[in-house]
């Protein structure tokens, strides 16, 4: 059994028609693998800003997965976001192909998400995210290059748009098996809407995980 005991990360976004917001996002994200398929997530996150002391969302999220055909996994998660005058509540549906080749590996993933939003008009959407990632593992190291890319597809009302995309790249190193340590940069950029937003986004990670090993004889 491994378990992700906790995540703290920094994000920075330099908002090209807003000016300049920078965000503080820590967090606690608990990852138990009960076996060789099954694994449960439970993270908590707190947002606030660095130049102003105030708390902008919180959020819980809880998922399964499930690992099948060797390289396939299925996972199902909810989020419940609380923001000053609104709260969200997600559901999300993940398939995820993973195609290891030699020092490289790629990722394919598609999302379902579902968005119920508690405003005045009861604000409802769904859309859909393309996610596809490749792992390069340096010969001899426990360094890890990653490059990602993403696309969300929104169902709204009866309209369908392709609303954002992302590129990231990012580099991470595990120490002892018990630590790993992530850096790395993403762009965002919305898409057909009035007033389209360009984000710059600055990772920084840390993640500590416990394995825990199992009683032998019933001890």
């Amino acid at each position: 059994m491994t378990i992700c005991l906790f995540s703290v990360s920094k994000q920075t976004f330099a908002q090209s028609d807003l000016g300049t917001e920078s965000l503080f996002w820590k967090s606690i994200d608990l990852n138990v693998k009960l076996n060789k398929k099954v694994s449960v997530k439970q993270s908590f996150q707190l947002r606030s800003r660095v130049d102003i002391p105030q708390l902008r969302s919180v959020f819980s999220e809880t998922g399964i997965s499930y690992d099948f055909a060797d390289n396939w996994r299925i996972s199902g998660l909810y989020r419940f976001t609380r923001q000053a005058n609104t709260h969200k509540q997600r559901w999300f549906s993940d398939l995820e192909y993973g195609l290891p080749v030699k020092i490289f590996k790629i990722k394919n993933e598609f999302r379902l998400r579902y968005q119920w939003e508690r405003t005045a008009s009861d604000f409802q959407s769904q859309h859909l995210r393309f996610a596809y990632k490749l792992i390069y593992r340096i010969k001899k190291t426990d360094y890890r290059i990653i490059g990602m890319t993403e696309s969300f597809f929104h169902l709204l009302r009866g309209r369908t748009y392709w609303s954002r995309y992302r590129f990231r790249i990012g580099a991470s190193k595990k120490i002892n098996k018990k630590h790993k340590l992530y850096i790395g940069y993403t762009y965002q950029n919305d898409i057909n809407t009035t007033s389209p937003q360009i984000s710059h986004i600055a990772h920084l990670k840390y993640n500590y995980y416990l394995k825990l090993k199992k009683k032998k004889g019933g001890e």
